[in-house]
């Protein structure tokens, strides 16, 4: 009973700070690493001009078709692109002062789990819904993009069957290892 006494009677303290845990996504192990040297802010990539799955446009413009015996050809000529990106820093800070962390040693502990782990959000979180200002162009914002109509009748923020197997009527048949990223509110 608090009032006779029981504030009185201490109890254990663990060590380390509760935080609660969100899953954060692993986005950043299926993009491409590409190192550069030490004295750069960017690179130059050099790609295909294609804007287009159109017959004449796939690849840049590369052209295969049918044709008749001695039938004249209709020229092509594919096209490429310079693709130029900058560094952009990602950063974090966590205040405390120097005597906190003397005197808490579970706040350095916690600091060092749990700032990583705020970075790695906000990165993935870039990759799907980055603007492309000051930081990646998210996918969801990229002109990539391939959506799919909502069924009629359909409620808003749903998922149905027919919108699963439309999306997936929709992919790219060249690609490979499909993720399904979906929120977990739904």
């Amino acid at each position: 009973i608090p009032s006779a006494g029981g504030f009185l009677v201490g109890t254990d303290r663990a060590a380390g700070l509760m935080a609660r845990m969100y899953n954060v996504g692993n986005l950043i192990q299926r993009t491409d690493m590409v190192g550069i040297s030490a004295n750069s802010n960017g690179m130059t990539f050099y790609a295909e001009d294609e804007s287009s799955r159109a017959n004449g446009s796939r690849r840049g413009g590369i052209r295969a078709y049918w044709a008749a015996e001695a039938e004249e050809k209709t020229a092509s000529k594919p096209k490429f692109r310079e693709m130029e990106m900058k560094l952009r820093k990602v950063v974090g800070l966590v205040y405390a002062t120097d005597e906190l962390l003397a005197d808490a040693s579970a706040l350095e502990s916690w600091i060092m789990a749990n700032l990583p782990e705020e970075l790695n959000f906000v990165v993935e979180d870039a990759i799907l819904n980055g603007s492309g200002v000051g930081q990646p162009l998210g996918i969801l914002n990229a002109g990539s993009l391939v959506s799919v109509a909502a069924e009629v009748g359909q409620a808003a923020a749903t998922i149905v069957a027919e919108n699963i197997s439309k999306m997936w009527a929709r992919r790219w048949l060249g690609g490979r290892n499909y993720v399904w990223l979906v929120n977990q509110d739904v």
